[in-house]
């Protein structure tokens, strides 16, 4: 029986290590960019970093892209140049976080982000959105 496990071993461990490897190629392993596996609580979390580090290039790479033409257009620079004139709240710890089919709102102690999933990635379409009296949000970034 041992000699038995001794031959089918060698065998199985090319199989495994491919196996390995298309499961990491499948859930994008290691990319910075990644959003397949990424929950909407999570991308608000690293918006809020590159926010608060004031990593802007990282912080437009999340957005969605009507949201970051809209940046540009309104202020007429980039929008890693934009970003810091619009006064982006700090977010705090995610209380909640509740998916609408291909939409999400990240609930957050200090404000709340809204994100819209486009295939498998989540990117945040309005940021630093506060509740307000006559209406659902006041947002700071996006929100339109």
């Amino acid at each position: 029986m041992a000699d038995r496990l001794s031959r089918s071993r060698p065998t199985l461990l090319p199989l495994l290590a491919v196996l390995a490897l298309a499961s990491c190629a499948l859930s994008a392993c290691g990319s910075a960019t990644a959003g397949a596996s990424t929950s909407p609580s999570a991308v608000a979390a690293r918006f809020e970093h590159a926010v608060s580090t004031r990593d802007y290039g990282a912080a437009c790479r999340l957005l969605t892209p009507p949201t970051k033409a809209d940046v540009e257009k309104q202020s007429g620079r980039s929008c890693a140049s934009s970003l810091p004139s619009l006064g982006l709240p700090e977010q705090g710890p995610s209380e909640s976080t509740r998916v609408y089919g291909r939409a999400a709102l990240v609930t957050a102690t200090g404000a709340s982000v809204f994100l819209a999933r486009s295939g498998d990635t989540w990117a945040v379409r309005a940021a630093g959105c506060t509740p307000k009296a006559e209406g659902p949000f006041e947002c700071a970034l996006g929100g339109e």
